[in-house]
């Protein structure tokens, strides 16, 4: 520590905070202010409005107002603001508040510029957020300018279909395909991440609601939209490999039109989508070298398509896929974390007690690591599909008593 001329003692300067609002010279730190660069006075102004949200209004019309008036500040500057880090962030935590007619003004300088701004790492959050806030919005029915919110959203979706090849491939532009097919259709998919809770479960949940949702809210326009994205995704005439693609957005989007398809009575157009998908994507039904696990256990976007489609086609094709990857390998693949998820995934989906026997043989046969009785859901799963298809209960105590035994 050294003395300053006049005494006071100094140490080594501190690095400034991200931002700081009660140090005007040290109230921000360029570096973390990412994207587009905007003026110093258009920061000012966010980081003004950020540390505002912070704290709770008192009064509901004060703080519509307050929001009213970020907007009327960013006329002009959407786009820009958009593709900045801060800006965006804050945008898209207002949009859902924002006024109708506000919303609409906001939206339509966004226009030019939508494929572009869906691949922006920033844009593409505000795309998605105003997406879902338009069909909250059309599916309450109460919008004075309900029309127009949905050419919107039907705009966008035009516009998707245009550049639909690049965009599923895109980090960020597949987020927007995604959001638009959520929409399109009024079934929000659920996450795309594995979790201890089993996705078979949770569409299950889902599927009353969505179900209704899409029968008594969802426009005519958006289900003839919606059927247009899928189709084109099956034709796959105009997309680089098609459905047989592994890139890893592309196998996002798939997955999610899967969950739509499986949630949603539209069973022909179902039906064909999965048939065309198995056939390009998965090959013939015959099985692989059983001294060998098949390639789509080494990559995890392929794994969880297989995982949608297993949970999504009829009992003919799940019986291929089942033959094809899993039977003659189960104890490989329980010995693995990741693949024995897609084991139990695979239970789960099972539509009948003759495809669940082949299994259960395999796990008698006491040929599968003795760990997977207990460190696995594997059990759970194979309990619950027993109770669900009504058999094979007394088989499934009599391997629980081999294991324990």
């Amino acid at each position: 520590m050294t003395m300053t001329p006049g005494g006071a003692a100094r140490g080594r300067r501190r690095k400034p905070a991200a931002w700081d609002t009660t140090k005007s010279e040290y109230f921000l730190k360029w570096d973390a202010i990412k994207g587009e660069q905007i003026q110093k006075e258009s920061l000012e102004f966010f980081i003004h409005v950020k540390d505002k949200l912070g704290k709770p209004f008192d009064d509901p019309e004060d703080k519509a107002l307050f929001i009213r008036n970020v907007f009327t500040q960013t006329k002009g500057e959407e786009v820009p603001l958009s593709k900045n880090s801060l800006a965006s962030q804050i945008i898209e935590q207002l949009i859902p508040d924002v006024g109708d007619e506000v919303l609409l003004d906001f939206s339509a300088a966004m226009d030019q510029q939508f494929t572009d701004l869906c691949e922006d790492p920033f844009a593409s959050h505000v795309l998605q957020a105003l997406l879902l806030s338009m069909t909250c919005r059309i599916q309450a029915g109460q919008s004075p300018v309900q029309s127009a919110l949905q050419n919107w959203v039907l705009g966008c979706s035009e516009r998707l279909l245009t550049r639909l090849g690049s965009l599923c491939r895109h980090q960020y532009g597949s987020h927007v395909v995604r959001t638009c097919l959520e929409c399109l259709s009024g079934c929000r998919a659920p996450q795309l991440t594995r979790s201890r809770r089993s996705q078979q479960q949770r569409w299950k949940d889902q599927e009353a609601a969505a179900v209704t949702l899409y029968k008594a809210r969802s426009p005519p326009e958006f289900k003839e939209k919606f059927i247009d994205m899928v189709k084109a995704l099956k034709n796959a005439a105009d997309l680089p490999e098609g459905l047989s693609s592994p890139d890893q957005n592309f196998s996002a989007v798939i997955q999610v039109v899967l969950h739509i398809l499986h949630t949603l009575p539209m069973t022909v157009l179902s039906r064909k989508f999965v048939k065309r998908l198995i056939k390009l994507r998965f090959g013939s039904s015959a099985p692989h070298d059983a001294g060998a696990l098949p390639s789509v256990f080494e990559n995890e976007s392929q794994l969880r398509v297989l995982e949608a489609a297993l949970a999504s086609c009829e009992e003919a094709e799940f019986g291929k896929l089942q033959r094809k990857y899993f039977l003659g390998r189960l104890s490989a693949l329980l010995g693995d974390n990741v693949t024995a998820i897609a084991v139990q995934r695979m239970v789960e989906a099972c539509p009948s007690g003759d495809l669940l026997e082949p299994v259960l043989d395999e796990l008698e046969a006491g040929e599968s690591p003795a760990s997977w009785w207990t460190s696995s859901r594997l059990p759970t799963a194979l309990a619950q599909a027993c109770v669900r298809l009504h058999s094979h209960q007394s088989r499934l105590m009599k391997v629980g008593e081999t294991e324990a035994g």
